[in-house]
């Protein structure tokens, strides 16, 4: 089977995801014939938009391009350790400078 680009599956979802357009280009028969039989309730243009948004968003593997929350922890992780490490610092420098006005 091929891969699918999912840009054009987003753009598809968006513009024509009201009748499954979208689901079809992915190769998703059933849900495509879902989408085509239910377009007059309203329900798959809301969720053509929903998959749309999903298709643009991600990668082919399901990770989105934005920052992911591990390396955001990581680096709160590293700023909370040097700010302990110059907290330090600067009681040190404190008290020599308190030792050397004595």
């Amino acid at each position: 089977m091929l891969k699918k680009n999912r840009t054009i599956a987003g753009v598809l979802a968006f513009f024509l995801g009201t009748v499954g357009i979208h689901q079809f280009y992915m190769g998703n028969v059933k849900k495509g014939l879902i989408y085509l039989l239910l377009f007059w309730t309203g329900i798959p243009t809301i969720l053509g938009i929903m998959d749309g948004a999903v298709y643009l968003t991600e990668d082919g593997d399901g990770e989105t391009g934005l920052v992911e929350n591990e390396s955001i922890d990581t680096k709160l992780e590293e700023t909370e350790s040097d700010v302990a490490e110059m907290d330090s610092t600067v009681a040190e420098t404190e008290s020599v400078a308190t030792e050397a006005t004595d």
